[in-house]
């Protein structure tokens, strides 16, 4: 769920928010490209990404002896990915959303349906 709200929140938050104070505008008049910007935005979600599994599974395993089952490089890579679509998921809900009231509305009916997808998974 973490993932999730990273990639909704983080990302698409973050560009309404600095599309609402003309921040994009004035990131467009400097020599960076776009595809710089949108990759920076990315990429640092992405690391911290990896360092909140890490140690999540660190703390589940000291505290809870919580067993991990496979290897580590295909958990972050599992986990890689989940990451890379929900930002893709917030990217969508950014380009759709002109104010953050509405990126709320949206990130909250994409969080509702995928917690409610994850219980009905986790009830059978």
């Amino acid at each position: 769920m973490n993932l999730l709200n990273s990639g909704l929140w983080g990302i698409g938050s973050t560009l309404v928010d600095m599309r609402q104070r003309k921040l994009l505008k004035r990131f467009a008049a400097t020599p960076m490209r776009h595809s710089d910007y949108l990759l920076a935005l990315t990429s640092s979600r992405l690391i911290f990404m990896l360092l909140e599994v890490v140690i999540f599974l660190g703390f589940g395993f000291a505290f809870f002896q919580m067993p991990v089952h496979g290897s580590p490089i295909t958990i972050l890579l599992l986990c890689t990915i989940g990451s890379t679509c929900f930002s893709g998921l917030g990217l969508l809900t950014a380009s759709r959303a002109q104010k953050q009231r509405e990126c709320q509305r949206i990130n909250q009916s994409c969080h509702d349906a995928n917690v409610d997808f994850v219980r009905g998974i986790l009830l059978v």
